[in-house]
């Protein structure tokens, strides 16, 4: 009886442990702090009155929206670059 208990717990150990090494893996996460003149989107302060605009008013009141829209996405494309750039510096420094 105790030959046949001695086989079974001998057939259990073996049966959880594998010969081959285990590979513990970690992930590190790092925040990466976008510097603060990179978020430039600039806006109209105050729109003026619509009821006594002239054409001219609209029309440089567009054009002003228009250069504000260009600026922010270029602020937005230059975040995201900034972005990728740093992903690939951290992938890359990483063993």
């Amino acid at each position: 009886m105790k030959a046949l208990a001695y086989v079974s717990l001998m057939l259990m150990l073996g049966a959880c442990g594998s010969m081959e090494p285990q590979i513990v893996t970690r992930d590190k996460y790092t925040v990466v702090q976008v510097p603060a003149n990179l978020y430039y989107c600039p806006v109209v302060a105050s729109y003026p009155n619509t009821a006594n605009m002239t054409d001219i008013d609209v029309a440089r009141l567009i054009v002003q929206l228009h250069r504000n829209n260009v600026t922010c996405f270029n602020s937005m494309k230059a975040i995201r670059d900034y972005l990728d750039e740093s992903k690939k510096t951290l992938e890359n420094s990483t063993p």
